[in-house]
């Protein structure tokens, strides 16, 4: 384990490009530090490379020296590159990424090279490879491009180190640096041991629980340098149950206590405040059913709104999975070390009793959170079970046989035909009231060539369930997600607002600033605003659409 200084460089070279492309062949692979070309579209600003494999031509996979790689889509996913030198890693951020089209075509020159015949096609059927001649017109010019190749490269790599580092100095034990930094991820406070063991004895259960997320007492005491308060017990007479109420209080503050082991409390920062919600209604379900362990299936019908993804990585955080009985269970770490001497290795019995009835008093509000996160309406989708302490404890293998079952019926080609279908109708109402939208679907359905004519309403209303969010009493729809993570940080803070009443534009942009690592754009905010709400000019305030007025 090492500790490493980073810095983030804000002023990364534009020409830095990140590029995703297929490998090719096993025996001959495409080797990328090849490329000598590169073209930029006029049209769509999209890249297409060429690669020399004349390495490849021997073996008998290719038939030109030259072939072309072309981007398919325009990313947008930010991604950073690390530069690791004395000790320190410095950061460049990387808009630029490219996802190359996994189809090959060999290059001509300059006119179109003739086809090949059904007997010349016979012949390479047994190549791997057979590209088609492709022609281009010269709209564009090539560019050279230089690849970098590893450290050889110290003139391109130098440009990724920031001039005067000691200015933009990021501590990863500092997390509220990084929101700055990395404003639409989850972030984690991760710190190494040798940092952590050298701050006072609350800042590393803060930390080592923030780490592990799930540890009994006597693991933890394990973990702890109390060498640090030597200094602070001699001079402030603290002595060994002193000290043991400090950790005991320390760690009552960052996690709670279920069934013998401690729980991490949700690292989710304050915006995703949905995420947190569903964190404490699954730590819920472990505090009520331990022993019999978390079915995923099950969850992810009680938590329809919530993808399979963040259901699977909370319970990555705290649990693993049982290989036997296809359950989840709460991780039982063993580290094999001896407690420090002094350091506390059982829990009181009034401190079990309480964190207990802490569960039992706060499980109606955490049921109550999770339905809002998930709220849904008779009258769109049908209705979903919350588990209740009674549901919790007498969960039955029928009822999870039974879920599976309707997983079964619907397949994910059919719920992706439904998706589809659904954000193209969204994406030009914007906003569309419950009570239209099972007439514009029975429409759909009479068409001949529509993909929703082999679906039942009922499948239909499955995969309805977690693609749509009620926006107000008045049974306003739109979708949940665009699946854009920078635009839904946005969108669901501005549906909040909406949701409470009518807003102004200044009272968004206040809330959004508030709650939000970097302040919405203009641009942005037009784009969202205009999907879901209408202005009012007399009140000067924003409200939802209808969605009747289609």
């Amino acid at each position: 384990m090492k500790e490493f200084d980073i810095f983030l460089n804000s002023n990364p070279p534009g020409s830095l490009h990140s590029i995703h492309c297929p490998l090719g062949d096993k025996k001959s692979p495409i080797r990328f530090d090849k490329i000598n070309q590169c073209k930029i579209s006029q049209t769509n600003k999209l890249l297409t490379f060429v690669v020399d494999c004349s390495h490849a031509v021997q073996s008998g996979s290719y038939q030109h020296t030259l072939h072309e790689f072309r981007e398919q889509t325009e990313s947008g996913v930010t991604s950073f590159v690390a530069v690791c030198r004395n000790n320190e890693i410095h950061l460049s951020e990387i808009t630029q990424n490219h996802q190359l089209y996994p189809t090959i075509g060999a290059v001509s020159t300059g006119k179109s090279e003739t086809p090949q015949s059904s007997s010349e096609q016979a012949e390479d059927a047994s190549k791997i490879l057979v590209p088609r001649a492709l022609s281009y017109k010269q709209d564009t010019s090539w560019k050279q491009i230089h690849f970098l190749t590893g450290s050889a490269d110290h003139a391109a790599i130098a440009k990724l180190f920031f001039a005067s580092a000691a200015q933009q100095r990021r501590d990863p034990r500092v997390p509220d640096l990084w929101k700055s930094v990395l404003p639409l991820m989850h972030w984690t406070k991760l710190s190494l041991q040798e940092a952590i063991t050298s701050q006072p004895v609350n800042h590393q259960i803060y930390r080592i629980m923030h780490n592990i997320q799930v540890l009994s007492l006597r693991e933890l005491a394990s973990l702890l340098n109390f060498d640090s308060c030597q200094t602070q017990r001699s001079a402030s007479g603290v002595d060994s149950q002193q000290l043991e109420e400090l950790v005991l209080s320390a760690l009552r503050e960052c996690s709670v206590y279920i069934d013998g082991v401690w729980v991490c409390k949700s690292p989710y920062p304050a915006i995703s405040i949905q995420l947190q919600y569903v964190r404490e209604y699954i730590l819920l379900r472990f505090f009520r059913a331990r022993q019999d362990g978390l079915s995923r299936v099950a969850l992810a019908e009680e938590l329809p709104a919530i993808t399979h993804a963040e259901i699977l990585r909370i319970l990555e955080m705290v649990s693993s999975l049982d290989n036997e009985t296809k359950r989840w269970r709460l991780k039982d770490l063993s580290l094999g070390q001896q407690p420090a001497v002094g350091a506390p290795i059982t829990v009181p019995e009034y401190i079990v009793y309480d964190e207990k009835a802490a569960w039992t008093k706060r499980e109606p509000q955490i049921i109550r959170n999770a339905k809002v996160t998930c709220k849904d309406d008779s009258s769109l989708t049908m209705p979903w079970r919350f588990s209740t302490t009674e549901s919790i404890e007498n969960e039955s293998a029928s009822a999870t046989a039974g879920t599976r079952d309707r997983e079964r019926a619907l397949t994910s080609v059919q719920r992706d035909e439904v998706k589809s279908y659904v954000r193209d109708l969204y994406g030009i109402h914007g906003v569309i009231h419950g009570s239209r939208i099972m007439p514009l679907i029975r429409d759909e359905k009479q068409k001949p060539t529509s993909r929703l004519r082999s679906l039942t309403e009922a499948q239909i209303f499955e995969a309805l369930k977690p693609l749509l969010i009620m926006l107000n009493r008045d049974k306003a729809t739109a979708i949940r997600s665009w699946d854009f993570p920078e635009l839904d940080v946005y969108r669901n803070v501005i549906i909040e607002i909406l949701q409470r009443g009518n807003a102004s534009r200044e009272m968004i942009f206040r809330e959004i600033k508030d709650r939000a690592a970097i302040p919405i754009s203009e641009q942005t905010f037009r784009s969202i605003i205009n999907e879901l709400a209408r202005f009012n000019v007399n009140e000067g305030m924003w409200s939802f659409k209808s969605g009747l007025d289609m």
